[in-house]
């Protein structure tokens, strides 16, 4: 899925994003250099790994950090690309 956001968006993305003072990332001085990046595992490593497990809390809980990182992504999409409602202004 392809997400086109203006500039105007983008930058109001950023700044929700940023309310906390986290560092995210996303931000000119903060880019990671995604070139030298190696990931610890691959997507079939973390498959095997869910076939293999038995504990059910494990897995519930790895569940649970999933969907809380689905809903933020969700979220910013709908915060980036939301339309204001204008209403009847004079």
């Amino acid at each position: 899925m392809n997400i086109k956001l203006t500039k105007k968006q983008y930058g109001e993305l950023l700044n929700e994003m940023r309310h906390d003072n986290v560092s995210t990332g996303l931000f000119e001085d903060e880019e990671p250099n995604l070139d030298e990046y190696t990931p610890s595992f691959t997507s079939k490593d973390f498959t095997d790994w869910v076939d293999s497990e038995f504990d059910t809390e494990m897995l519930e809980m790895v569940k649970s950090k999933i969907d809380s990182r689905i809903f933020l992504l969700k979220t910013m999409v709908g915060s980036a690309t939301r339309n204001p409602i204008q209403g009847y202004r004079k």
